[in-house]
């Protein structure tokens, strides 16, 4: 099985959990310094990040230098974009690759049962890579972390750009 590494995005501005809402000028610096040398550091195969633009701007700085390309998936977003702000979206960046087409799907199931059974699949997925960075959100890795370590507690303090290695 994979090695699978968990990416929380960097800093956004305090109360902004939109869609649209990217990276504050903080949270840029760190994902164009400090998550470039970590990610160069753990040099992952594949990465596969939310669609939110937080998520990818957390890693687009380092997918560009390293010559991969962001697999986009749907069910590691926190909500549904409107269609206006997926269009807008969609024309972003050519090193992204969406997996399958933009509908109104269900969510990721935010519990350690559906959080698991997500990255399991998605990891099945790239399967032949080594190394597969998701990048996420909190309730995310939250979850995952409660499913694989008895102690970790949904209230455990988690800063942004935080990585976590998760052994299934």
């Amino acid at each position: 099985m994979a090695q699978i590494y968990l990416l929380r995005h960097e800093q956004r501005d305090s109360g902004c959990y939109t869609f649209g809402s990217g990276l504050n000028p903080q949270g840029q610096r760190k994902a164009e310094t400090q998550v470039v040398e970590r990610l160069r550091s753990l040099d992952p195969d594949v990465i596969v990040s939310s669609p939110y633009p937080r998520c990818l701007q957390t890693v687009l700085p380092y997918a560009r230098e390293a010559g991969l390309p962001v697999h986009v998936d749907w069910g590691l977003a926190e909500a549904h974009p409107t269609p206006e702000e997926y269009f807008r979206w969609r024309l972003q960046d050519p090193l992204l690759v969406e997996d399958g087409r933009y509908e109104l799907r269900p969510l990721l199931e935010l519990t350690v049962g559906g959080v698991i059974e997500r990255l399991c699949t998605l990891s099945q997925k790239y399967g032949d890579r080594k190394k597969v960075l998701f990048v996420t959100h909190q309730p995310v890795i939250n979850a995952a972390r409660i499913a694989t370590d008895p102690s970790a507690k949904a209230t455990d303090p988690m800063p942004y750009g935080y990585m976590h290695r998760l052994d299934l």
